[in-house]
């Protein structure tokens, strides 16, 4: 349940809460294009290969000769036309390279989880280091009530802040959400679990403890959401969107307009030499 922390108005469930029909459709589009997931999300995902094929064949487009260097990096002033777009088209390409990159190859991982995740483990060996609280923990003594329960998970994990507690279930425990802190991702977050009747600390979940080739994975989502590296990032994944569009209005305008370029060069030359 949500539960407004202000106003103690319950705001509904996760079953309840609608994203909106406009976040709704946006969402769809983007993850399976519409179409029913069985067949939308392999197809996205195949086009993350094609997006990463064609950012990668772009670098080798791009490459300056020598001397041209800074012309690769610039729209030329007073660019016009079949120019203006050409510029365009290989400046946005390499100021956003590494960003279309990143995104792309996260959504392929993203779409097909289960094909990537077994490759990345067996080719970056590595295993997860277990977590204690750290050294000095103070154990508590039970019953412990939401206040206790808040204290000594921010005492047993450093570095983090507490944004989330999970009252008793079933299973009679408290689960403690904490925000790392300092330099590095702040997702996913660190779960403390503590048994609400002796207050002992059954469980520590905290990423920063996971093994190398699992880190690699979970940036994955942190990539291509814009989530938990800062807001530099999720500015530049959302402008990121905007690659694509660009890319394929300058590249059809240059498909187009090149062999009409390309005849009044050949024209303009012969008719310099019939002089």
């Amino acid at each position: 349940m949500y539960v407004d922390p202000v106003s103690l108005n319950i705001l509904g469930s996760s079953e309840v809460v609608e994203r909106g029909p406009v976040l709704a459709f946006l969402i769809g589009i983007h993850a399976f294009l519409a179409m029913p997931p069985p067949i939308g999300l392999p197809f996205v995902g195949w086009t993350g290969v094609v997006m990463t094929f064609m950012g990668l064949s772009g670098l080798v487009l791009w490459w300056p000769s020598k001397g041209q260097w800074r012309r690769g990096f610039l729209i030329r002033r007073g660019a016009r036309g079949l120019a203006f777009h050409f510029d365009l088209h290989r400046a946005a390409g390499i100021w956003g390279l590494s960003i279309f990159l990143a995104v792309s190859v996260s959504g392929i991982y993203l779409t097909f989880p289960q094909t990537i995740g077994p490759f990345v483990r067996a080719a970056i060996p590595g295993e997860d280091t277990a977590t204690e609280p750290r050294p000095g923990y103070v154990p508590g003594t039970g019953p412990i009530g939401p206040e206790e329960a808040i204290a000594l998970a921010r005492s047993a994990v450093p570095d983090a802040r507490v944004t989330g507690l999970e009252l008793p279930g079933s299973e009679n425990a408290f689960v403690v959400d904490l925000e790392p802190q300092g330099l590095g991702p702040t997702q996913p977050r660190v779960l403390v679990v503590l048994d609400a009747q002796s207050a002992d600390i059954t469980y520590i979940d905290d990423p920063r403890n996971y093994s190398f080739s699992e880190k690699v994975l979970n940036w994955q989502h942190l990539l291509h959401f814009g989530v938990g590296l800062g807001w530099l990032w999720t500015i530049l994944v959302f402008l990121s969107g905007l690659l694509p569009l660009i890319f394929v209005i300058t590249g059809l305008t240059i498909w187009w307009n090149k062999p009409k370029a390309l005849r009044d060069r050949t024209n303009a030359e012969a008719s310099a030499l019939s002089e």
